[in-house]
C-alpha cells in the first residue's frame, strides 16, 4: 500500500513532537543556559515589555524569551508548562523539514531514514528540548527546503524567524543561504529566481543587522567576538607570537599549541580516538557507528556531486556545512565555545540526505540498501541511548 507524503509528513512532526514534548514534561529540569531563558521569560510575564537593557545575548532571542511570555499572559497556561513545551512546537520541524528536504531526491523510504540518521545522533537524544538552539535548528531547516524547493516567501518567513530565534544558528543560516546565492551567479543564472533570493537574502541580512547590531546589540557584539576571537587563534598556526588573550582567542588548553589533539575539546579527542583502549565495548561500538555515518555522508557527498544528483544551491549548500563541521574541529576555539557536535548536529539538515541518496543509487530497487542501512542507525541509537550499554550491566 502506497502512502502518500503528506501522512508521512504530518506522522513524523507529531511522533518527533511525542517525543519532545514527553521529555520536557516529565524529564527536563530547567539547567544550564535554560535557567536565563525561563529567568528572562518570568521576568517578561510580570512586566510584559520588551526591555533594551538586559546585558544578556539571551534577551535577543525573542521566541523564547519573550513571545511566550506574552502568550502566558493572554491564555494564563501554566508558565513553566509552556515554557517547556512552546520549543518543542518549532523544534520538530527538523525532522519533518529534513524528509521533505530528502524527499527532492529519493524516495519514501530512504527519506524517513534520513529523518532517522538525525532521530539517532547524540545531540538529538541528550538534548530534545533546547530551548532557543531548538526552535532556530526548526526554522533554519524549514529554510534550507524552501531553498531547495525554490519557495522563497517560505524562506523569508522561516529566514525571519530565525533571527529571533537564535544568534549562532542564524549566522549558520544565513551562511548557508549565501552561498546557494553565490550558486546562482556561478551557474550564471540571472533570471526571476535569482532576483527573487536576493531580494530575500537582503531582506534576512538586513533584518539580522538590525536586530542584532542595532537594537538588541549585546548579540551582535557577541557575534563579532566570537569571529575574531576564532580568527585570532587561527592565527597561531602561522604566527607564533600572535598568542590569545584574556579577551579574545584565549580557550582551555592552549598551552599544547594548536596542531596537538590535546587543545581540542574533550568530545574531539575521544572522536579522534584518546582513550580509545580504556573505553568499555559499548562506547568503541558508538564511536565506530558515528564515525560510520560520517564516513557515509563523506562518500554521500562526493557521490551526490558527480553524479550531478543535487541542484547547484543544495551541493553549494552541503560544501558549505561540510565546512562548517570541519573547522569547528580545526579551529580549537570553536569546538570549545560552540562544539564540534553541536555544529554537526546543526548541519545535519543539510548533509544527512546526501548519505541516503548514495545508498539509495547503489542499490537501486534491491531492499539490501534499505535494511542495511536500518539496522545501522537502530544499532547507532541503541547505543547512544544507552540501550547496548545496559547489555553489558553498565549505566550510561
Amino acid at each position: 500500500m502506497k502512502i502518500n507524503d503528506k501522512y508521512i509528513i504530518i506522522g513524523v512532526y507529531l511522533v518527533v513532537l511525542l517525543i519532545t514534548v514527553s521529555y520536557a514534561i516529565f524529564k527536563q529540569v530547567i539547567t544550564s543556559d535554560q535557567i536565563i531563558e525561563y529567568q528572562l521569560y518570568t521576568e517578561y510575564i510580570k512586566t510584559g515589555i520588551w526591555s533594551f537593557h538586559v546585558e544578556n545575548i539571551v534577551n535577543s532571542c525573542l521566541l523564547v524569551t519573550y513571545i511566550p511570555a506574552v502568550i502566558q499572559r493572554i491564555t494564563h497556561i501554566n508558565a513553566e508548562l509552556l515554557f517547556k513545551v512552546f520549543p518543542c512546537l518549532f523544534y520538530s520541524l527538523m525532522p519533518t523539514f529534513t524528509y521533505l528536504t530528502s524527499r527532492r531526491y529519493t524516495g519514501k523510504i530512504y527519506s524517513l531514514l534520513t529523518v532517522c540518521i538525525v532521530l539517532s545522533s547524540f545531540f538529538f537524544l541528550y538534548n530534545p528540548a533546547i530551548g532557543r538552539v531548538g526552535e532556530a535548528l526548526g526554522f533554519m531547516t524549514v529554510m534550507i527546503w524552501g531553498v531547495t524547493a525554490k519557495r522563497f516567501p517560505i524562506v523569508l518567513i522561516a529566514g525571519l524567524l530565525l533571527v529571533i530565534s537564535h544568534y549562532a544558528t542564524m549566522m549558520l543560516g544565513i551562511g548557508l543561504l549565501s552561498v546557494a546565492w553565490l550558486s546562482y551567479i556561478i551557474a550564471r543564472k540571472w533570471g526571476r529566481e535569482f532576483i527573487a533570493f536576493s531580494v530575500v537574502l537582503l531582506l534576512i541580512a538586513s533584518s539580522a543587522y538590525v536586530w542584532h547590531w542595532q537594537i538588541a546589540k549585546i548579540s551582535g557584539e557577541y557575534i563579532g567576538g566570537f569571529i575574531q576571537s576564532s580568527t585570532l587563534s587561527l592565527s597561531t598556526i602561522t604566527n607564533p607570537d600572535a598568542k590569545p588573550n584574556e579577551e579574545y582567542g584565549l580557550f582551555p588548553n592552549a598551552e599544547y599549541g594548536f596542531l596537538t589533539l590535546e587543545s581540542r575539546d574533550p568530545v574531539i579527542q575521544t572522536a579522534f580516538g584518546k582513550k580509545f583502549l580504556s573505553m568499555n565495548i559499548p562506547q568503541k561500538m558508538e564511536l565506530a557507528l558515528s564515525w560510520f555515518i560520517v564516513l557515509l555522508i563523506s562518500l554521500g557527498l562526493i557521490y551526490s556531486i558527480r553524479k550531478k544528483i543535487l541542484t547547484h544551491t543544495y551541493s553549494a549548500m552541503i560544501l558549505f556545512a561540510y565546512t562548517a563541521v570541519s573547522l569547528s574541529v580545526i579551529i580549537p576555539y570553536v569546538g570549545w565555545y560552540y562544539g564540534a557536535v553541536r555544529a554537526y548536529f546543526s548541519c545535519l539538515p543539510v548533509l544527512a540526505p546526501v548519505a541516503s541518496i548514495m545508498v539509495a543509487g547503489i542499490f537501486k530497487k534491491n531492499r539490501t540498501g534499505e535494511w542495511l542501512l536500518s539496522a545501522m542507525l537502530l544499532l547507532h541509537a541503541l547505543c547512544v541511548a544507552g540501550v547496548i550499554h545496559r547489555l553489558f550491566g553498565i549505566i550510561k
